[in-house]
């Protein structure tokens, strides 16, 4: 049972994993270009400056790319969770009367370097 004198099972393995190939730069830049105008370093400031409901909804905004992002480059996948959890973190403690200022300090720090990650990791596969 062969065909051009390759196995059939040979042929099929081999058909599967072609199948599986995923194109994780083409998955990083399809991810990036629909963030695109989120990521603008100009925003920065004015990012820190939303409501927890704005952040909230920007939070959801990048969740609805992550699958381009999870099947992206490592360093955009990695900096892609960072962003989404930087978002929620910030979100949780804009409106919790008990927060301290150095507690939205971090979070805000953490979330304009979790911004800044993932234009580096976006401008890797540019």
């Amino acid at each position: 049972m062969t065909r051009c004198g390759v196995p059939i099972a040979a042929l099929f393995v081999i058909g599967l994993g072609l199948a599986g190939c995923v194109d994780h730069d083409e998955n990083a830049r399809e991810f990036c270009a629909k963030n695109e105008s989120l990521l603008q370093a100009e925003r920065d400031d004015a990012e820190l400056e939303k409501s927890s409901t704005e952040l909230g909804d920007t939070e959801d905004e990048i969740e609805n790319t992550m699958k381009h992002a999870e099947d992206g480059t490592r360093p955009l996948r990695l900096a892609a969770r960072d962003l989404v959890d930087a978002y929620a973190e910030l979100a949780d403690l804009v409106d919790d009367d008990e927060a301290t200022d150095e507690e939205l300090d971090e979070a805000e720090a953490e979330l304009q370097e979790a911004r800044a990650d993932v234009r580096a990791a976006c401008a890797d596969v540019e």
